[in-house]
C-alpha cells in the first residue's frame, strides 16, 4: 500500500493564487499519478483527503519502492502550469506492504502513514518503505490496542487518574515547601 502527498507546491500556489489554484494544481497531479498507474492493471488508485492518495499495488513491497520511484522521478521532471504560473511539484510517498503481521486494517493504514511522516520529515521527493516489524510500530500498536479500554472506561465513567505530586528531591531544612 502506499501513500503519497503532494508536497509544499500546494501552499505556494494557495498562498500566491487561492483555492482555486491549489485545486487545479491538485486535479493535475491526481491525473497524472492516474495516468502512470494505469500501466498496472491491478493497481487501485484513489484520493484519500485534499492532497494525499492512495495505491494499493498487487506488487510486492521491493516492486512497490521500484514503481513509487519512478512515479517520483517522472513527476520530478514536471511542470505544471495553473493560470501562467508554473509550478514542480513534488510528491512524498510512504509504503507498507499489506502482510498478514496486520490483523487489524487500521495498523496497516497507520503503517503507511508513518512511512508517509517518514518521507515528509526526509523533504523532498522521496519514497519511504516501513516494514510490518519496524520499532516505530510497536509502540503505535501498542496504543492502538489500548485505546478500546481506555475509551470504555471513559463511557463507564470507571476510569481512574492517578497523581504523583511534585516535590524537590534536595530537601534541606532552611527551605521550605509550600
Amino acid at each position: 500500500m502506499i501513500f503519497a502527498e503532494i508536497n509544499n507546491a500546494t501552499q505556494v500556489a494557495s498562498f500566491l493564487q487561492g483555492f482555486a489554484a491549489e485545486q487545479q494544481l491538485i486535479s493535475q497531479v491526481e491525473q497524472f499519478i492516474a495516468q502512470e498507474i494505469a500501466h498496472y492493471p491491478q493497481a487501485i488508485f484513489g484520493k484519500l483527503e485534499h492532497n494525499r492518495f492512495g495505491l494499493i499495488m498487487p506488487e510486492t513491497a521491493a516492486e512497490s519502492v521500484v514503481i513509487a520511484e519512478q512515479l517520483v522521478d517522472t513527476l520530478d521532471k514536471q511542470s505544471i502550469t495553473v493560470e501562467d504560473k508554473r509550478y514542480y511539484p513534488k510528491l512524498y510517498c510512504g509504503i507498507a506492504p499489506l502482510t498478514p503481521d496486520y490483523d487489524d486494517p487500521k495498523f496497516a493504514f497507520a503503517a503507511v502513514d508513518v512511512a508517509l511522516h517518514e518521507a515528509r520529515l526526509t523533504g523532498g521527493s522521496i519514497v519511504k518503505l516501513l516494514k510490518p516489524d519496524a520499532p516505530k510500530l510497536e509502540n503505535y500498536r501498542r496504543a492502538l490496542r489500548l485505546l478500546p479500554v481506555i475509551r470504555e472506561g471513559l463511557l463507564n465513567k470507571s476510569f481512574v487518574l492517578f497523581a504523583q505530586p511534585i516535590v524537590p528531591l534536595d530537601i534541606n531544612p532552611s527551605s521550605s515547601l509550600i
